[in-house]
């Protein structure tokens, strides 16, 4: 009785040993970026509008292999939802989404509360500021 108790302690412990390493091991979940996000202010050329950004989410999700820089995002837009795969760059400055035959590149920065987007739409330069929900 005794045996089994330790033994069964034992398993408990290894088993939360290797949830804590495969945690550390999540780079995107560490960063905080798993999340809802909602768009709080976009400018373009630097001149932001006086109006308050509606109903635009974005929600960044692990996939599978919780080792690499890639995930799934769903945003929302006007009552539109796309889906798709985001990945992270290596040097952690830029972010691409890719869905359906699409692929776009965003610069970024995150902090506890606010990811920043910063990208080219044709001449324009689009600068978003959006709120972890």
């Amino acid at each position: 009785m005794k045996f089994g108790l330790l033994f069964t302690s034992w398993g408990l412990i290894l088993i939360n040993v290797g949830c804590i390493k495969q945690n550390d091991l999540d780079t995107l979940a560490n960063m905080g970026l798993y999340n809802a996000w909602k768009l709080e202010s976009r400018a373009v050329n630097g001149i932001s509008s006086l109006s308050v950004p509606c109903c635009e989410m974005i929600l960044f999700e692990a996939d599978s292999i919780s080792t690499d820089l890639k995930g799934l995002f769903s945003a929302e837009s006007n009552g539109t939802l796309t889906t798709g795969i985001f990945e992270i760059q290596p040097t952690y400055d830029s972010i691409s989404f890719t869905f359906g035959n699409n692929q776009v590149i965003y610069a970024f920065t995150l902090n506890q509360t606010d990811l920043d987007f910063q990208y080219q739409e044709g001449d324009d330069l689009i600068e978003e500021t959006w709120k972890r929900q």
